[in-house]
C-alpha cells in the first residue's frame, strides 16, 4: 500500500502495469474488452513478480484511486468485481479475467502450498476491499451523513 517503501522502484514497476490497464481495459465492464491486452497485464505481473505480500493490493487500490470515476456506485462495483472473483471465481469482465490469471499463476505448480497461496491470495483480496472502503467510500458516506442526517 501506500506506506509500503519504494525499494529499488518497486512502486514505478506496479505503477507501469496500474496504467497500462488503466489506459488499455475497461476495468468496470462486465465484458471481456480485449484478451491480448489482458494476457500482457498478467505478463507483465509475472514478469515484475506481483507478489501477495502488498504488491497486489497497491495495484489494485492504484488502479481503483486513478482510473475509477469518484462516485459511490463505481466504488462499490469496483470492489463487488474483487469480492465476486474472490469468493464464486465468476467471470465478469476484464478485471476478474486478469485477477483469475494471475491467480491461475501465482498457484500454479505450487500444490504442496496450494492451500496456503490461496488462502494468502484471498486475505489481499480482502484487505484490498478493505482499503478501498476506508479510504474513498467512508468518507463519501461521512459527507452524506452530514448533509442529509444519520439514520436514527
Amino acid at each position: 500500500m501506500p506506506y509500503i517503501k519504494d525499494e529499488n522502484g518497486r512502486r514505478k514497476q506496479i505503477d507501469k502495469i496500474v496504467t497500462f490497464i488503466g489506459e488499455n481495459l475497461d476495468i468496470l465492464s462486465d465484458k471481456i474488452t480485449d484478451n491480448k491486452k489482458i494476457k500482457q497485464v498478467i505478463d507483465l505481473m509475472l514478469e515484475v513478480d506481483i507478489q501477495v505480500n502488498g504488491d497486489l493490493n497497491y495495484l489494485l487500490y492504484a488502479l481503483c484511486k486513478r482510473y475509477i470515476k469518484p462516485s459511490y456506485n463505481n466504488y462499490k462495483k469496483y470492489i463487488t468485481k474483487l469480492y465476486l472473483r474472490n469468493h464464486n471465481l465468476t467471470f465478469m469482465g476484464d478485471l476478474p479475467e486478469i485477477l483469475y490469471g494471475f491467480y491461475f499463476n501465482y498457484v500454479n505448480g505450487h500444490e504442496k502450498e496450494e492451500y496456503k497461496r490461496v488462502n494468502n491470495l484471498i486475505g489481499e483480496l480482502e484487505c484490498c476491499v478493505f482499503e478501498i472502503y476506508r479510504r474513498l467510500i467512508a468518507p463519501y458516506e461521512q459527507k452524506k451523513i452530514i448533509e442529509n442526517g444519520d439514520v436514527e
